[in-house]
């Protein structure tokens, strides 16, 4: 992954007129963490202080630069202040013992008598430190911040042998830590890089903070181009203009234009890393959750095309298929589980299809425990979500998205489907039972119920094997005797599921059954419908 950024490096050297060196190496601060800057200005020994409005760039007049305990720069955050930093900004300004003295004793002061929600500025007759000490800055950095090594050695990203640097602005914890360890111990292996690789490095990372990081599916994500010129360049800074007059820009559409972001990305000729992390405050350290790596162009393009010809989203995609418990009424999920099936959908890897039935019928079942499997179309969502995995490849034997007039039409039209006789068992059972508790309904609100007896039993608690499918029959035609239901086309389909399921070979895995046999409830065909009005 990290060689990708030279290639982002190389083009912001070039191109971004608003980049250089030393700002690359400078931390940012939020203005809503401050209220004022104070500047302490050391003239002939004396000291003078000044309290101006807190603004951003002070970090970059102050040289201010901080990781985990490596500290350099002639300014300091008051609201983390401690008096060994203090010392080591007099230093780096070259104020002597005598007067650092006197510096403290005005920073005490302002944040005893004020508050600590200040930025510190040491000023030298006038003069910022990023006015006098700039050389000195960046001789600090590379030696120390950088860690320039003895003698030479040959940079992992270039190849070229000379002066190299161990460290490279970036703290990886990853399953290969021992690949971004220290050098000098020899029972490790680490990276080293040169001047020119860490230089490029440098100024990938800003540049990569600014334009390919975004927050999507709840964490943190940067996209890095294996190829990276103008083309590129240009969509990842584009922008957009909202209804509401607001710019946003590319990446950040991602949560709210998955789409249109998604096909964008596609049209930059390269293969392209997704990077999911956080980021640890203490040590400006990441912690690499999972990455997504080499995904072709056209396989955005792809993806895109499909969110949209299924009218769906990541979001409603993980909800119904990433659910790892059940606990009440509520499907949970995981990072880590969101981010596997992500990464089988970019790449086409195949999916557990048993697997794939447990999750959406556990979805189904939390829907339908609450009442709600009708009133959002369940289902529904659950076919788009599984015709959407079979055209991204991830499973197979995939079913027409269409209007049927009849389950027999269904059946004929997707023989890569219903390609056994039980799964049309099941099927036909589903709308047997549909047609029975439609049946039922009126007698249920008589007696002051809004359930029939047929949906207050908890099927889900059943196998869904080929002794409930006998279960499941008896019950039905004892509800018909007693309801007297005794049409023609309850009883074709009572026979026909029986016949299926009699010459059936026992292959299908529960959870599927299950969901042919909810699929069957919660299916509409206009026959069946018209059949229903005039058998009453």
């Amino acid at each position: 992954m990290i060689e990708y950024f030279g290639g982002v490096g190389q083009y912001a050297r070039k191109n971004r007129i608003d980049m250089n060196l030393i700002n690359t190496m400078l931390n940012e601060v939020r203005r809503q963490d401050f209220d004022n800057v104070l500047e302490i200005n050391v003239k002939n020994n004396e000291v003078e202080s000044t309290v101006k409005a807190f603004y951003e760039d002070v970090v970059k007049d102050a040289l201010f630069h901080q990781k985990g305990k490596f500290f350099l720069g002639g300014g300091l955050r008051l609201d983390k202040y401690n008096e060994k930093k203090l010392k080591q900004a007099c230093d780096f300004c070259e104020i002597n013992e005598e007067t650092q003295f006197k510096v403290k004793e005005v920073v005490e002061s302002y944040i005893n008598t004020y508050n600590n929600k200040a930025f510190l500025l040491l000023k030298i007759n006038d003069k910022t430190p990023r006015e006098l000490f700039e050389d000195k800055f960046l001789k600090k950095m590379f030696e120390t911040g950088y860690k320039l090594l003895d003698g030479e050695h040959i940079c992992h990203l270039c190849g070229k042998k000379g002066e190299v640097f161990e460290k490279f602005g970036y703290s990886f914890y990853t399953n290969d830590k021992l690949i971004y360890s220290c050098i000098n111990d020899k029972d490790k292996w680490g990276i080293v890089v040169c001047l020119d690789c860490l230089t490029n490095i440098l100024f990938a990372r800003k540049y990569i903070e600014k334009f390919l990081l975004t927050y999507w599916l709840d964490c943190n994500v940067m996209f890095i181009p294996h190829y990276f010129d103008e083309t590129v360049a240009s969509i990842y800074e584009s922008s957009k203009i909202e209804n509401d007059g607001s710019v946003t820009s590319f990446l950040k559409r991602l949560r709210t234009h998955e789409n249109d972001v998604i096909s964008d990305i596609g049209k930059t000729k390269s293969l392209t890393d997704m990077v999911f992390y956080s980021e640890i405050p203490k040590n400006k350290s990441w912690k690499i959750y999972h990455t997504i790596t080499s995904v072709l162009p056209s396989r955005f393009s792809k993806i895109a095309k499909l969110l949209t010809d299924h009218e769906l989203t990541f979001w409603q995609i993980f909800n119904i298929i990433t659910n790892v418990k059940v606990i009440g009424k509520n499907a949970e999920t995981t990072l880590k589980e969101k981010l596997r099936f992500l990464d089988a959908i970019f790449h086409g890897k195949k999916i557990d299809r048993n697997l794939f039935f447990k999750r959406v019928m556990a979805y189904y079942k939390v829907k339908y425990l609450a009442d709600e499997h009708r009133k959002y179309l369940v289902m529904r969502s659950i076919n788009k979500v599984y015709n959407f995995l079979v055209d991204c490849g991830c499973l197979n034997k995939g079913v027409k998205q269409m209007d049927y007039k009849d389950y027999h039409e269904l059946f004929l039209a997707n023989p890569q489907y219903f390609d056994s006789d039980e799964k049309k068992a099941w099927f036909i059972l589903g709308r047997v039972f549909d047609y029975i508790n439609y049946n039922m309904k009126g007698y249920s609100k008589s007696e002051g119920s809004d359930k029939t007896s047929l949906e207050k039993k908890f099927f889900f608690a059943r196998k869904f094997d080929y002794q409930d499918f006998i279960y499941f029959c008896n019950l039905l035609e004892d509800k018909a005797i007693k309801y007297n239901i005794t049409t023609n086309y309850f009883k074709n389909m009572i026979t026909e599921a029986k016949l299926y399921m009699a010459n059936s070979k026992n292959q299908l895995s529960f959870d599927e059954a299950k969901y042919l046999f909810f699929w069957g409830i919660d299916s509409y065909f206009k026959k069946s419908e018209e059949d229903k009005e005039m058998e009453e």
